[in-house]
């Protein structure tokens, strides 16, 4: 057995990973994570988020009035079912919305859009208004409210881990 003192370069080079043949640089490693760090921070600020909810009401409003063939061609191509597609639609817009306002005002709004969806559906010819795809549209809300609670801690623990306060407001 070799003993490796602290100080020989034969330590260094256990404590310093190596990348594709290139040595390890601290700087630019700290570099890194403070860009990753800064760029998490404008993905999940406030403006971004809410263009991101509003890009996803507006693409579950058209599918759900004015979309049928296409929804119909998407299931088809992606061999999904109907609940699927909304549990899929829901999700996302959950997790949005859940990482934008407080879980009150996040579960009235998706409850409210779900339940419009299924109630103007019954008046456009053609389209079908559904318990089930009601109930599916809140299954997904529920299931991106718990993905942003886990979003939620650990980008927490991340930036705590890293002295910083979180994404933007």
């Amino acid at each position: 057995m070799i003993a490796i003192n602290a100080k020989s370069p034969e330590a260094d080079d256990l404590q310093r990973p190596k990348a594709s043949g290139h040595s390890f640089n601290p700087k630019l490693y700290r570099k890194g994570c403070v860009l990753s760090a800064e760029l998490i921070r404008i993905l999940l600020s406030r403006r971004s988020l809410a263009i991101l909810f509003a890009f996803e009401v507006v693409s579950i409003a058209w599918f759900a009035l004015l979309g049928r063939s296409v929804q119909g061609n998407l299931q088809y191509l992606l061999h999904v079912d109907d609940h699927i597609m909304h549990m899929a639609a829901f999700m996302t817009a959950g997790l949005t919305a859940f990482l934008l306002w407080p879980p009150m005002e996040s579960t009235a709004l998706l409850f409210v859009g779900a339940a419009s969806i299924e109630i103007v559906q019954r008046f456009i010819p053609g389209r079908e208004s559904s318990l089930a795809d009601f109930a599916a549209s809140l299954s997904g809300g529920a299931l991106g409210a718990a993905a942003a609670l886990i979003v939620a801690a650990s980008l927490r623990s991340q930036f705590a881990a890293a002295g910083h306060s979180g994404p933007r407001q």
